[in-house]
């Protein structure tokens, strides 16, 4: 951040009656890598096609490695609210309508701006339309909360089918549920050292990734003759990113903690 000359000549600890309060995000760089090394032996006595199959692999493994450190960043948002309209007794309590209404109350607001359309409805029986939401991420364990939520609506029952990621659960009020089992958790951090689930409820550019123009995720195979040494008797494959990411704006993001009803 560059210094004011102002800011120089003052005291330590002296007040500057003309600095305003600013909001700073901080960017992380980081490098991430997995590879695999497959012996000669694999590829004489298999009778699948093994580098295939690992290449399958290791491209999900990078796309769980980016969406994991991307949570990580999230989670650490200082727009925080705890459930507290449950009835476990817990601190927090268990995922209630209320607390998902206090939530997108607060992101509207601070003028956060929803991010997936709304789905009109349809002459479909057994459908409803969907109004324009904010996107909630959580862990799969709460699947049972939001399921037994007043007012959740399950994607089958969306007037359209079009529009719906393969991890989307459903929808309550404004917001639409996106599971992974990759979710949050802060282990053993309840009022009953119980885990906590952090549940992400986000709006319109609340953050961002950063491609590096010279260092985008890449699979890089090198065949026995390269990589094999003396005998050629290995090939290996893998892949390696880097990449920035940052909360742009705190108050456009929430971090809902709640616990599970026992």
């Amino acid at each position: 951040m560059k210094m004011r000359k102002s800011d120089l000549l003052r005291k330590p600890g002296e007040a500057n009656p003309k600095r305003f309060a600013r909001h700073i995000n901080m960017v992380t760089k980081v490098t991430e890598l997995t590879y695999v090394e497959i012996n000669e032996q694999v590829e004489l006595t298999s009778q699948s096609p093994v580098l295939n199959q690992r290449a399958m692999l290791l491209g999900r493994s990078l796309m769980q490695t980016e969406d994991e450190l991307i949570r990580d960043m999230l989670a650490t948002t200082a727009f925080v609210l705890y459930c507290t309209d449950g009835v476990s007794g817990d601190t927090p309590t268990e995922l209630t309508l209320s607390d998902v209404q206090g939530v997108v109350k607060r992101l509207l607001g601070f003028d956060a701006k929803t991010v997936v359309e709304s789905i009109s409805a349809s002459k479909n029986f057994g459908t409803a339309p969907i109004p324009n939401a904010f996107i909630g991420m959580a862990h799969t364990d709460l699947l049972t909360s939001l399921e037994n939520m007043h007012g959740f609506l399950p994607t089958h029952q969306y007037a359209s089918q079009k529009v719906i990621d393969t991890s989307e659960w459903g929808t309550v009020g404004r917001v639409r549920f996106l599971l992974s089992s990759r979710g949050s958790i802060s282990p053993s951090s309840s009022g009953l050292a119980k885990d906590i689930y952090n549940t992400i409820i986000a709006g319109m550019e609340a953050y961002t990734t950063i491609s590096l123009a010279n260092a985008n995720a890449k699979f890089i195979y090198h065949d026995s003759r390269l990589a094999g040494g003396p005998l050629e008797q290995n090939s290996t494959g893998g892949w390696k990113m880097s990449f920035g990411q940052a909360i742009t704006n705190d108050a456009w993001i929430c971090n809902l903690k709640s616990t599970l009803l026992a």
